[in-house]
């Protein structure tokens, strides 16, 4: 099955009316002093982490070199399209990692466009290690 792009933003969609859902459920100080729920904690975060990390697995097997750089790129840039709440913001973030599979099937061209790019966008001083990871990884294929 292809379309990847579309599957992820469908993931994303999904994701966003889940979290947005739970916020609208939370308590008026949930979370305070360790009580009650965070919206660390939502279930919304898990499974996104697992339907990302079924799409990458599959890419990484079917997908075509194109197809490929498309779905890194968005999944690169998905933390950076939209404003997302800080609890939201994280969880896409952490998706970064399921590129890692699909970096080796990046053409040259395609890798060193991505990174010059993710370079720009994340800058050295404020990336993660995961981040550092993503780069060290594109820069040797």
């Amino acid at each position: 099955m292809s379309g990847y792009l579309e599957r992820f933003s469908g993931i994303l969609e999904r994701y966003t009316e889940a979290f947005n859902e739970a916020e609208k459920k939370r308590k008026p100080g949930s979370g305070l002093f360790g009580f009650g729920q965070r919206p660390g904690d939502y279930p919304c975060h898990e499974e996104m982490d697992r339907q990302v990390a079924e799409l990458t697995a599959e890419a990484a097997e079917e997908a075509g070199t194109a197809e490929t750089a498309a779905l890194v790129k968005a999944i690169l840039a998905a933390e950076q399209e939209r404003k997302w709440p800080e609890a939201a913001r994280l969880a896409v973030l952490a998706q970064q990692r399921h590129v890692m599979p699909l970096i080796p099937k990046l053409s040259a061209a395609d890798r060193e466009a991505i990174r010059t790019w993710y370079e720009e966008v994340y800058p050295r001083r404020k990336r993660l290690p995961i981040q550092k990871q993503l780069v060290k990884q594109m820069q040797n294929g």
